[in-house]
């Protein structure tokens, strides 16, 4: 079981799955689900050369198998590497669903259904640098446990 208090490096490779959801937004590439909610990621883990990813399986307006998403990350901009990825053993897989968990709740959740074509863009337009700000401002928090 994931240890939900697991301090989780939310680096560069967290803005790689929330350029995909915001990206995904901005072009109209979500999926409706049937409740009514829409799937900009559905990530899923997927252990590989000794490493656990976690990929989106949401391309192109469509829910894709696993082997089309590993694909589809291989060939995006920066290669599977550029993906969240952990080392594929017991303790790594937990920090994976641990990640897969803070980034939903951390970016996902914030953008649906609220946040428009036009918003997703103007974040994909924005400095990275006032990330990484933000990035390193959580993580100081969270190593001071507030």
């Amino acid at each position: 079981m994931p240890n939900n208090n697991a301090s989780i490096n939310m680096d560069d490779r967290d803005d790689r799955l929330v350029a995909h959801h915001y990206n995904n937004i901005a072009t109209g590439n979500s999926v409706l689900n049937e409740n009514g909610s829409l799937s900009t990621i559905r990530s899923t883990s997927v252990g590989i050369n000794g490493r656990t990813y976690v990929l989106p399986t949401v391309w192109e307006g469509k829910i894709v198998d696993i082997e089309t998403a590993i694909n589809n990350a291989k060939n995006a901009e920066g290669g599977l590497s550029s993906w969240p990825n952990f080392p594929d053993t017991e303790e790594g897989i937990s920090e994976a669903g641990v990640y897969d968990q803070k980034i939903h709740n951390d970016h996902m959740a914030q953008g649906q259904p609220h946040t428009t074509s036009e918003q997703a863009q103007q974040w994909l337009n924005t400095d990275r640098s006032i990330v990484d700000l933000e990035n390193q401002k959580r993580q100081a928090q969270a190593i001071r446990g507030y």
